[in-house]
């Protein structure tokens, strides 16, 4: 008997969430449990992710080009996204930081929140490794607009002139990502998936990111974390419509999930649906009174929407 398989437009459909909840439901299940079609899945989004990033990287005969278009994204790659009219706003949200002085602060203060709130996986053998990355996530939540899981702590320190919410990759970064990277393969679980991936994003590797991010949520698919660092990977390559596909999952899986709530105002931002912005903005201030999102929501709502 000759074992099925998912066909190219499948993977397609797939790998860029262009297909109905319950048709996703039924290839899902398939990959889960055919080694062949998981592989070949993590190769279409490998794909997929090097396409949208730059196009010329393929130098292939014209068929295979074509056939990797239609498997990276039929017909969109990222040169042809939409510019929204608040395209401008966003280039001098997401500019270089400008005060060295600033930086150094808000590092100071993301370490101490960091060891104040304890966001540290006590007892896990891989914490020598997720340490520096927790830290780096910290900085880029601090450092730019998106807040990632898991470092909501940190969201309330963040300053005007930083907008970039990435982290120079260093020896000690680039040794964790290297080493979960590695343990993931041998022991895949939620926490080294979280912290991986969210390593990957603060130091803006998004093929990588992206890869491991839809691999987790096929693994861990009740964890709403990586339904948001999923929608993460798409906000920074400004694939905004399925980024707020995923948040919006997210929430109706976790009501209360603060980053998606957060994150998803920053996507109706960058579409130029401002009202709908400052409306959930104000949800965020409304659900986390007194906490760190509450001040990042207002920090938004001042230096963005009213800037």
């Amino acid at each position: 008997m000759t074992e099925l398989h998912l066909t190219d437009e499948q993977l397609a459909a797939l790998a860029d969430d262009s297909m109905t909840e319950s048709d996703r439901g039924l290839l899902i299940e398939h990959v889960r449990s055919c080694n062949a079609c998981h592989d070949s899945y993590l190769d279409t989004v490998r794909y997929r992710a090097m396409l949208l990033a730059d196009a010329s990287v393929f130098r292939a005969p014209d068929e295979v080009v074509r056939l990797a278009r239609s498997i990276a994204r039929r017909g969109a790659a990222y040169d042809a996204v939409e510019r929204h009219p608040r395209a401008e706003a966003r280039r001098r949200w997401f500019a270089p930081a400008l005060l060295a002085g600033a930086g150094a602060a808000v590092v100071v203060v993301v370490a101490v929140v960091m060891w104040q709130s304890g966001i540290r996986i006590g007892g896990n053998r891989y914490d020598l490794y997720f340490s520096p990355l927790q830290q780096a996530a910290a900085s880029a939540s601090a450092e730019g607009s998106i807040v990632l899981p898991g470092t909501e702590d940190a969201a309330a320190v963040t300053v005007s002139h930083h907008r970039s919410g990435f982290v120079a990759t260093d020896e000690t970064i680039a040794s964790a990502l290297a080493q979960l990277t590695r343990a993931y393969g041998e022991d895949a679980n939620p926490e080294v998936a979280h912290w991986l991936i969210s390593g990957y994003l603060a130091t803006g590797e998004l093929e990588q990111a992206r890869v491991f991010a839809q691999d987790a949520r096929l693994r861990f698919s009740d964890d709403a974390r990586f339904l948001v660092l999923d929608a993460i990977v798409a906000y920074r390559t400004e694939e905004f419509d399925r980024a707020e596909r995923l948040l919006q999952a997210a929430l109706e899986a976790e009501p209360g999930n603060g980053a998606a709530l957060l994150n998803l105002a920053l996507v109706q931002y960058e579409t130029g649906r401002v009202d709908s912005a400052r409306r959930t903005l104000e949800l965020v201030r409304s659900q986390f009174p007194g906490s760190p999102l509450e001040s990042r929501a207002q920090t938004l709502i001042s230096d963005l929407l009213n800037g």
